[in-house]
């Protein structure tokens, strides 16, 4: 992370500051979670606390499973309790490993949803969800428990103790021997179909499968994954795994749905380009599941105003105005089932289709 501080298109403060107009940077300023999390010493005591007013605040952000018992959380009842103390020691084991690790990396505040977000009050849903994509931007480090699949799991796991690597003896020298592993973290982003996705992620790596996590991921500034094998680090500039396969040629940078999302935010004039762009965007996350279908529009809502104020268009329900006639003429992806209801409005819209998407 200290290396990761160097990097120029890693310390804006706005995830995408570097493409805001000069005139504009006091209309984008950092949008800060209505609370956080201050942790105390080791993490063994933890209290909920309105933001600071100092927006040099450094915290992290805990990207996860809720899965279907997860029942820790803030509700009006224990809202002033919490703002007194946590009791950490109920914590489900994701939090509490976040927890941990945020004091760990130096830092004394975690923004983590269910705690922060007073839950089944509609209208602090409503504002803080509109939030989601500057939350994770924002955020010094997001910590993905990308290998669990519940708030239960935890984000750490027992490891084989094989080496992830090792130099073995070949003629004419020594030769570096990786074990094989599953790198398709790397490429979840890109469009895929629902039978790839169903046989290589959802198992290995459920967090990628959630509507949400998707765009916590894309608009991070940086996030390490805990997955079942090894950590994989992705910031602005680089992807590093600790087997190294990452750093070859195997996987170029722009293999990456997020790096072009970051090009095609340069490219202001180009109206083809960002229409091909949401397509790959809707494309992708269009497979992703989630728990609350009405989530569809917010849980990318983020990435939306990000192409919204980059190109001057009105996004109408998941499409845009500009170009409208293609944009509707998506398609439900084949290769899934095609047994879903529609059960929202507009019909003219993918996001009335709980499935994958294509045009």
């Amino acid at each position: 992370m200290k290396d990761c501080e160097t990097h120029p298109e890693c310390i804006s403060h706005n995830f995408f500051g570097s493409q805001i107009p000069e005139t504009n940077k006091d209309e984008f300023g950092p949008i800060l979670p209505k609370r956080m999390i201050l942790l105390g010493e080791k993490a063994k005591t933890a209290r909920l606390l309105d933001t600071p007013l100092d927006t040099r605040v450094s915290y992290a952000a805990l990207s996860y499973c809720w899965g279907e018992n997860a029942t820790f959380m803030t509700v009006k009842k224990t809202l002033k309790d919490f703002e007194k103390a946590i009791p950490v020691d109920d914590l489900p084991q994701t939090i509490k490993d976040a927890f941990c690790l945020t004091k760990e990396l130096g830092l004394d505040y975690l923004w983590v949803d269910a705690i922060c977000i007073v839950q089944k009050e509609k209208e602090e849903w409503e504002e803080e969800s509109h939030k989601m994509g500057h939350i994770y931007s924002n955020a010094k480090i997001v910590l993905a428990a990308t290998r669990s699949g519940n708030v239960h799991d935890g984000i750490f796991t027992k490891r084989s103790a094989t080496p992830l690597s090792r130099d073995v003896e070949a003629l004419g020298g020594l030769l570096r021997a990786r074990r094989n592993l599953n790198h398709e973290i790397i490429i979840s982003c890109r469009t895929k179909s629902d039978y790839w996705w169903e046989k290589y992620i959802k198992t290995t790596f459920p967090l990628l499968s959630r509507g949400w996590g998707f765009q916590e991921r894309m608009l991070a500034t940086r996030i390490v994954h805990f997955t079942p094998t090894e950590l994989v680090w992705e910031c602005q500039r680089h992807r590093r795994c600790e087997c190294g396969v990452m750093e070859s040629k195997l996987y170029p940078v722009m293999n990456n749905l997020g790096s072009a999302l970051r090009m095609c935010l340069k490219q202001t004039n180009d109206a083809r380009s960002m229409r091909q762009m949401w397509r790959e965007i809707v494309n992708s996350y269009s497979v992703r599941k989630l728990t609350r279908i009405n989530d569809k529009l917010p849980a990318l809502s983020g990435i939306a105003g990000l192409l919204k104020d980059s190109s001057g268009d009105t996004y109408c329900a998941g499409l845009w105005s500009k170009s409208l006639p293609f944009d509707l003429l998506w398609r439900c992806d084949q290769s899934g089932d095609l047994q879903r209801t529609k059960t929202r409005a507009p019909s003219w819209s993918w996001i009335s289709v709980d499935g994958a998407v294509k045009w």
